[in-house]
């Protein structure tokens, strides 16, 4: 089910906080906590790499590392994030560093 701002769960309206990895998204499908999981990680690569979370290529492209990885079954936060730095040929060392 995709993100939305809202959604209808037994009948009621029930707002969701609207996730940082959500515009990186296209509508792609995926399930609320793995949106949580995305988001988590998405956050943690952009402040490792120094990047303020917003729309510009460097961020979009973290997003996409991220998106990817979870469209292949990772689902640890911790996991996501390092293997996205890893994506750019960066450990969690060489981030800080920068």
């Amino acid at each position: 089910m995709p993100c939305l701002p809202c959604s209808i769960w037994a009948g009621k309206r029930v707002q969701r906080a609207r996730m940082p990895i959500t515009p990186y998204l296209a509508h792609q499908a995926f399930e609320p906590e793995t949106i949580e999981t995305m988001s988590a990680a998405f956050v943690a690569a952009c402040d490792a790499l120094h990047l303020k979370v917003g729309d510009d290529p460097a961020t979009r492209a973290v997003a996409e590392k991220v998106i990817n990885l979870a469209q292949r079954g990772i689902r640890d936060p911790e996991g996501l994030r390092t293997m996205t730095l890893k994506e750019f040929d960066l450990s969690d060392e060489s981030a800080r560093d920068n």
